[in-house]
Order: C-alpha cells, then structure tokens, then sequence
C-alpha cells in the first residue's frame, strides 16, 4: 500500500509488516507479527497501518514508527485485507469463517457475521455503508456496516476468493473459481449478468473510471464491459480502496484516483 507520503507499506512471509521509502526503498521500519502475512496493509486517514496475519491477528500500527497501536485476535489466519468505512471502522475476513467490525482508533470488537466457511477474500463497502464481501461457503453477503445484519446473500457454484468491485449505478462485480463472472444488483443481490471466463477467477475486480473491468482469471487478464459507471464515490469501493489499489482512506471521492 501507497501513503500519501509516498511511503510503502507491504506484508512478507518472514511474518514481518515493512515500511520503505518509495523513492529509494530503504527499509524506515519492521514490525514482527506472529504469522506469515499474507493480507495487503491498508492505511486510515489518520496514517494508522491496518493488516492481518496468519498468527490469527489483526493489527493496528503507527505509520510513521510502526509502534503497535492495538492487536485483536480472531478465530483464525487473517488472509483478508482490511476495508475502511467513512466513520473509521474496519472491516475484516477471518479463517475462522466470520467477518469482523472494529473500531479503528481502539480495536473495540462491533460485529461479527458468521458465514459456513473460511474467509479469504477482502470486503468493499458502498455508499449506503453496505459490506460486500464472499466465503468459501460459495455465498456473496450483503451486510449492514452498522449492525453486521445480512441483507441478502447470492449463492455461486463454488468457492469466492474475489474481492467485489462497486459501480456508481450500485451493480456489484466479482468472480468465482467454477470460472464465472457476475454482475449483481446491489440492492437486491440478484443477477443482471454473468460471463464464462477462461480460467478460475481468484484475482479480484478493478473498475476504471468508464466502467470497464479489468480481471485475471486463469493465466489470462481481461477487460470486460460493464454498465458504463465508474467506481462508486463510496468510501471503499473495491480492493484497495480504489482502481489503484494505494490501500489507503481518502475524504475525497475514490474516483480522483481511479485510471
């Protein structure tokens, strides 16, 4: 992930979390966690470093020494990168098959939504403050950010691993590993259309300001038309908070920064 500073922040396998500066690379922190990280870090508008572990945690660190801030421990490996909403809170997929609100300045658990199988793949979050996010239960959820409350769930024909991306005309894009890509209505959850793609589809959406989406799906990347709309003004409306991906809140719209 991009600061506005230009500093990167990026997980690694030897479970250490790593800040450099982006124009030379040198090293200006590491904080150990007790896992291999595998989740993307994501950065709050007060600099605060989000990032899970496969020690079962997720933390919060000060982006400027990586001082731990606070820790809160799941279930479970935390593969999923955490998402940003507008007041602060995070929002996070565990292995432990729940998704999880926390109160970004304190870690204070909010939520949790028990799905019927682990969690791998990173939440979005719409303009209304609705929770797009999959599972390995081949389920797409829908939940209210304030209370956790499903809205409505989308069952697929095998497992979700793609993180969602959100049109400004609300329609919701993922894919699935039976080699599906899917639009969604956003309110309702049902399809407005789906495509066979050439391969499994783990990677997730990127959608540039005309409303094309780019995606990998097997050994291929592709462009597909979608409903003409760009990312919605949302406060996280895909992977990485915008087309991309710095990972990182911003008052503005995400659409200043989308291609």
């Amino acid at each position: 992930s991009i600061a506005e500073d230009g500093t990167i922040y990026i997980g690694s396998l030897d479970k250490k979390v790593y800040a450099l500066e982006g124009d030379s690379g040198k090293k200006l922190w590491d904080f150990e966690t007790g896992g291999e990280v595998y989740s993307s870090p994501t950065i709050g508008l007060n600099g605060t470093v989000y990032i899970g572990s496969r020690d079962s945690k997720i933390y919060a660190l000060d982006g400027q020494n990586g001082q731990l801030l606070w820790e809160f421990t799941t279930g479970e490996f935390v593969n999923s990168s955490p998402a940003i909403g507008s007041d602060g809170k995070i929002y996070v997929g565990s292995a432990d098959n729940k998704v999880y609100a926390l109160d970004g300045q304190t870690g204070e658990f909010q939520w949790e939504f028990k799905t019927m199988n682990q969690i791998t793949c990173s939440p979005t979050i719409a303009r209304d403050g609705t929770i797009y996010i999959g599972s390995f239960n081949k389920k797409l959820h829908a939940l209210d950010g304030q209370t956790g409350k499903e809205k409505w769930s989308f069952r697929s024909r095998a497992f979700i691993s793609s993180s969602p991306a959100i049109a400004e005309d609300g329609t919701v894009y993922f894919g699935t590993w039976d080699k599906t890509f899917l639009a969604l209505d956003g309110q309702t959850g049902k399809v407005k259309w789906k495509l066979e793609s050439p391969g499994y589809i783990t990677s997730s959406s990127v959608l540039s300001r005309d409303g094309t989406i780019y995606i990998g799906a097997g050994s291929t990347v592709n462009a597909i038309a979608g409903t003409g709309h760009g990312p919605q003004a949302s406060p996280w409306p895909m992977r990485g908070g915008n087309a991309r991906h710095t990972g990182r809140a911003t008052p503005s719209s995400p659409e200043v920064e989308a291609p």
